[in-house]
């Protein structure tokens, strides 16, 4: 680059660089360094005059946020808030697809902003992810622009597209505002996935203290209104877990609003969220304008947080919903009106299927945060369609509405949509060491939701934490976890078929937890395999969603029992193959078998045969009639059984004297294997007169018989 000093960058050789920390050494080693390789910057201080650019994934590390400190020398005022100039470090991929697997790493820093410049810009505008983004260890101080009298969307940290990883252990102060974006509305098209909670496709913030201080010289007033702290936007997703947010100053106009997500007045709206562990130290006055959460669209999971403010309010920020939409599913058209609609993914931009539990505000953190007040638009949001309350009547057994919560997985009625949290963690309070940076015991759980009538599935579970991208996480040489096997080992599975020897397709599945959850591949089969390997040769693939493993088993016959083999691997590491059983029950058959009749009308004389058919495994009886009625009496138990019934059979015969030249009627009754009752059916059989052969009378002469060859024998049998 023309009018940078090469001579402060140093090549260490095996793919590390070492540059002084002024902007034009570190540039320089930047701009030589091929994908993969670490700059080190030494310790000191510089005021950087205009943005560091970086176009290849590299570690870029500091000698510690105390020691190398960076000073923000250039004025943002006059540029566009998403302007690469706006920034101290932009990132800008000249190729994404050798990007995307590759660690871009930025730690060990002070960035000062100053109060005149935004921190960090990470930029993908392609369909490919980013997916392992570390930002981690820093100190990001000053954010804000220092002008009380505009607004000027400022960001410690954004990024844009499609991108994943984790930000962790950095200290963010001043107006910490941090944004997710996707894409910019005009210029929207979808990113790499839609959002499915627990897995690593996200953004994971986690063990930051966002910090808000007290209004001085060196943190000026800002905007009264100025409650973004969390800003997801135009079709971007993002976790939040095990955070503490510091404020030391009050929000008196808006109110203050730590997680808020935008709708789609100007971009699409978020995806949604997962927002868990969370600590909320709000300290001026009795702040009684607070909000924990404000949500403009997508779907958000918001539990376990807890925020020390005498007063909170838990508010769902909206626009219209369209009557015609039951379950905010896209479709064809537009199902909303005003500004809503459907991003060019087909992802919902209203608040769908959004929930939140066990939220705790107050100075002794018991106080449950259960309203869910609603702004904006000209629609209505649905309780138990677009968003879940928490109920401490939906129990295990029985759960109609909101978001339950205990120790027992569900297994009673519930009425579809409805969520149950499964957790040895207190329902009733939040524990200490669950919440905040570094957990000593972090959450754990299962969210369950009715899929419809009285049938619960897993839905979620979280994401591994610490996230795998941390330095701090050792290699992983542990196989997936699997647990939660569905049907459950020895379980009774309904039949759905009538007949007992039909065969129907049976759902199985169970939660796989891995700290690579996207490399995860399970099978399953009815056949024991003697690896992984091999039962994926020749098993049946199961679908991942999140960490629900499931697949189709076809042709499981009822009143049997059905084994599964099962295994998965993360790409390095392979399950044994193991396995679980469950009966299948013989099912509920209420319908009588149907008899045919197969037997010929007229027979010769004197012994018939009758035969009939049946359309399942079935035994058949019968009676002969004298007049105009049978013999013996029409009851089942008094009627004579055929000769060849019962069991598996489903062709019947059975041998009866009848005297010659006449015409019999018989009337014949058969049961399947549950004893329905077919109806009666007639057979009339005819039978011929006796046959007869006279003499041979030869007349006279002789009776000549030419034999030829051999011999012939002629049996005389004369009457007595």
């Amino acid at each position: 680059m023309v009018g940078y000093s090469y001579a402060a960058c140093v090549d260490n050789g095996g793919g590390s660089w070492t540059a002084s920390v002024d902007l034009a050494s570190v540039q320089s080693c930047v701009t030589q360094a091929a994908r993969g390789d670490t700059v080190n910057i030494s310790a000191g201080s510089a005021t950087w005059n205009s943005v560091l650019t970086i176009d290849k994934a590299i570690t870029l590390k500091g000698a510690g946020s105390g020691s190398t400190i960076i000073t923000s020398g250039h004025d943002h005022t006059s540029l566009s808030s998403r302007s690469s100039a706006y920034y101290m470090i932009y990132y800008n991929p000249s190729s994404i697809a050798s990007d995307t697997n590759e660690t871009l790493r930025i730690t060990g820093f002070t960035f000062d902003m100053d109060n005149r410049s935004s921190g960090i810009y990470i930029r993908n505008i392609s369909n490919t992810p980013l997916n392992k983004l570390v930002i981690d260890n820093n100190i990001l101080d000053h954010c804000w622009d220092g002008n009380d009298s505009t607004w000027t969307a400022v960001s410690c940290i954004l990024t844009y597209g499609a991108v994943y990883g984790v930000i962790h252990s950095n200290t963010i102060k001043g107006w910490p505002h941090i944004e997710t974006m996707g894409r910019d509305a005009n210029a929207y098209t979808s990113t790499a996935n839609n959002y499915t909670h627990g897995t690593a496709n996200a953004l994971y913030f986690e063990d930051n203290l966002i910090w808000s201080p007290a209004t001085s010289t060196s943190y000026p007033t800002q905007h009264t209104d100025a409650s973004w702290w969390i800003d997801l936007d135009a079709g971007a997703w993002a976790v939040w877990r095990y955070n503490t947010f510091r404020t030391d100053r009050t929000y008196s106009s808006h109110g203050m609003t730590y997680i808020p997500h935008h709708g789609s007045s100007v971009n699409y709206a978020s995806k949604g969220g997962e927002f868990y562990g969370n600590y909320i130290n709000h300290t001026p006055g009795t702040a009684t304008n607070v909000r924990l959460f404000g949500i403009r669209g997508g779907k958000s999971l918001i539990y376990f947080n807890k925020i020390n403010a005498v007063t909170a309010i838990g508010e769902y920020l909206y626009y219209s919903t369209a009557t015609a939409d039951t379950d905010n599913v896209c479709g064809s058209g537009t199902l909303r009106s005003g500004l809503e609609y459907c991003a060019e993914d087909g992802q919902p931009q209203d608040v769908w299927r959004s929930a939140w539990w066990n939220n705790r505000y107050g100075t002794s953190g018991n106080n449950t945060l259960i309203n869910g007040s609603q702004g904006y638009g000209g629609g209505t949001l649905r309780a138990n369609i677009d968003y879940f309350k928490p109920n401490s009547n939906c129990t295990s057994s029985a759960c109609s509405s909101g978001v339950g919560c205990g120790a027992a997985a569900p297994t009673g009625s519930c009425t579809t949509g409805v969520m149950y949290w499964k957790t040895d963690d207190s329902c009733t309070s939040i524990e200490d060491g669950k919440y905040g940076q570094n957990p000593t015991t972090p959450l754990s759980g299962t969210l369950y939701r009715c899929n419809s009538t009285n049938n619960w599935g897993i839905y979620y579970i979280p994401y591994t934490y610490p996230h795998p991208y941390r330095e701090d996480v050792p290699e992983d040489t542990t196989a997936p976890a699997i647990s939660n096997r569905v049907p459950a080992q020895g379980a009774e599975q309904a039949c759905t078929v009538e007949s007992p020897y039909n065969t129907q397709s049976i759902n199985v599945g169970f939660v796989v937890n891995d700290q690579t959850q996207g490399s995860v591949v399970c099978y399953v089969d009815t056949t024991s395999r003697a690896n992984y390997a091999a039962l994926a040769a020749a098993g049946t693939l199961m679908t991942l969603d999140g960490t629900a493993a499931s697949a189709t088993i076809a042709n499981q016959t009822c009143g049997l029992q059905t084994t599964v083999y099962y295994a998965c691997t993360d790409g390095t590491n392979d399950n044994d193959v193991a396995s679980w059983t469950f009966p299948i029950a013989t099912g509920n058959d209420t319908t009588a078998p149907t008899v045919t009749n197969v037997t010929q009308a007229s027979q010769s004389c004197c012994g018939i045969l009758l035969r009939v058919s049946t359309d399942e495994p079935s035994t058949c009886r019968y009676c002969q009639y004298d007049g105009d009625a049978c013999t013996s009496a029409t009851t089942w138990a008094n009627r004579t059984p055929f000769s060849v019934t019962g069991g598996d059979t489903v062709h019947h015969s059975t041998s009866v004297s009848q005297a010659e030249s006449t015409a019999q009627k018989y009337e014949v009754l058969c049961q399947d294997t549950q004893e329905n009752e077919s109806s009666n059916l007639e057979l009339t059989v005819t039978t011929d007169a006796s046959k007869t052969v006279s003499g041979i009378d030869i007349g006279s002469g002789n009776l000549t018989i030419n034999i030829g060859t051999g011999s012939l024998t002629i049996n005389i049998i004369t009457s007595p």
